[in-house]
């Protein structure tokens, strides 16, 4: 009895231990190439897509220089970027 018991319980612990362990899912790297492809790849075309949207729809009106420089952004020009933006994107 004195030899079994420490075995018994040695047993015990690694079937609790593997049953545990049975639950966790395997690594899988595909998925975590997939997410940070969807990061990644996209970034160099949004960064061109904002250019040509602050080129062709410019938030701030050029006025000529004065002492304090109070330039507001134009609604009309916001509203035509946040929509193609919107419908385009």
């Amino acid at each position: 009895m004195n030899t079994t018991g420490p075995h018994m319980i040695l047993q015990e612990q690694s079937v609790s231990l593997y049953s545990e362990l049975e639950w966790v899912r395997p690594y899988h790297p595909l998925p975590q190439v997939q997410f940070a492809s969807h990061l990644t790849i996209p970034g160099p075309l949004i960064g061109r897509w904002n250019a040509f949207l602050e080129r062709r729809f410019p938030l701030r009106v050029p006025q000529p220089p004065r002492l304090t420089n109070n330039s507001r952004v134009s609604i009309v020009g916001l509203t035509k970027r946040v929509s193609s933006d919107q419908l385009l994107m």
